[in-house]
């Protein structure tokens, strides 16, 4: 689910970065 920058007060770009490491942290 994506959150809009603007309600987590983070740029596109740090979000992206999140949603890696949430995916990175999921087993294989």
């Amino acid at each position: 689910m994506r959150i809009p920058p603007d309600q987590v007060g983070m740029s596109d770009s740090q979000v992206a970065s999140e949603e890696r490491k949430d995916t990175e942290r999921l087993p294989p």
